[in-house]
């Protein structure tokens, strides 16, 4: 997944370049007009994401964060409001976030090919820590990433791997994104207040 989106990426002429996965779906027309505003009117962005849904009309999340589970040394990517309505308040507030998906991510073209694209380390390359990592290099180099309710598309969500396969490669992806990053997610994570973050977060998946 990785290595293809770089050589589409590669190829590009235009200044902005859109990842879109191929289930995700808009709820309205607009969307994209409403990114590329925003994307070219904020000074110092990196990636700009959007509010995924799930079919129910539940977030699928408003922004990814980083946090630890109990006693492990491990970070684990979590999905910001997973869960909650799509109308919930807090959700509707485009603000900076750690980082965003690649199921919807605007980024210049121009930046994008500068950090290096996605790296092709982990295993669960369409998304998850892959996105994570490209997220915290743009964070590395100065500038910062945004959550942008206004546009809002539904992500169908994986229908392949067994369960048994994601939760393996899953938690090999977590322990590789932790020795790269560790140092780096304290620092971006004690810079995030904590009333960001509020404690109505459901239980989280780290998928």
């Amino acid at each position: 997944f990785a290595a293809a989106v770089n050589a589409g990426a590669s190829l590009v002429r235009g200044p902005r370049l859109l990842l879109l996965h191929s289930d995700v779906l808009p709820d309205k027309p607009g969307w994209l007009g409403r990114m590329t505003s925003f994307y070219d009117a904020t000074p110092g962005i990196g990636a700009l994401g959007v509010k995924l849904l799930h079919e129910d009309n539940s977030l699928e999340h408003a922004g990814i964060y980083f946090a630890r589970s109990g006693n492990s040394s491990l970070w684990n990517r979590r999905r910001t409001f997973k869960g909650l309505h799509r109308h919930l308040p807090v959700a509707n507030v485009a603000r900076p976030v750690p980082a965003v998906s690649t199921a919807c991510l605007l980024i210049a073209a121009k930046l994008y090919n500068r950090v290096e694209g996605l790296h092709p380390m982990y295993l669960r390359g369409a998304d998850d820590y892959t996105s994570s990592d490209l997220c915290l290099r743009l964070l590395e180099v100065g500038l910062q990433n945004w959550y942008l309710p206004e546009a809002e598309l539904y992500h169908l969500g994986e229908r392949s791997p067994r369960e048994s396969t994601r939760s393996l490669s899953n938690r090999y992806d977590s322990w590789l994104h932790t020795h790269i990053w560790s140092e780096h997610l304290e620092t971006v994570m004690a810079r995030m207040p904590v009333e960001d973050w509020p404690a109505i977060q459901p239980a989280q998946s780290t998928f």
